[in-house]
């Protein structure tokens, strides 16, 4: 049975895996139109502005600038939301807990406690395989617990 908890983790990681895919496509932004999915984008980036380099930031303005552009009777709350992304978005991250996230990912990945111990120089330089592996996390979820 799925819990509350999983649930919440499952759409975190349907998120993120948006965030991190190379191919995003302006469509994906379809996702965010209703207010609560768009709060629930804007919670991510708040709290999790760290997991995001110049290309995760570009990925989420292209999801944004689809939403921004729908006319309804929640626009002007659409566009004070995406106003609010924007602005997390520009206000840069801590750069020791970006490398902290991404080894803590790389390490849950190759199960090597031998690699805690990396260098930023080195996390950066593998970084692009975390990126894929979070970019694929939503497949995996809905391949083997559902």
């Amino acid at each position: 049975m799925i819990t509350d908890d999983y649930e919440v983790y499952e759409d975190f990681k349907f998120v993120q895996g948006l965030i991190f895919n190379n191919n995003v496509s302006r469509e994906y932004g379809e996702a965010f139109i209703e207010i609560g999915d768009l709060l629930h984008l804007k919670y991510i980036v708040e709290n999790c502005n760290y997991m995001f380099d110049d290309a995760e930031i570009n990925n989420i303005g292209l999801i944004l600038q689809d939403v921004k552009d729908i006319e309804d009777e929640y626009t002007n709350e659409r566009i004070t939301i995406i106003n609010e992304i924007l602005t997390i978005l520009n206000s840069g991250n801590d750069k020791q807990e970006h490398y902290n996230f991404y080894k803590d990912e790389f390490l849950k990945r190759v199960n090597n406690k031998k690699l805690s111990k990396l260098a930023n120089d080195t996390i950066e330089e593998y970084k692009y395989i975390i990126k894929t592996s979070i970019a694929l996390d939503p497949i995996v979820l809905l391949q083997f617990c559902n």
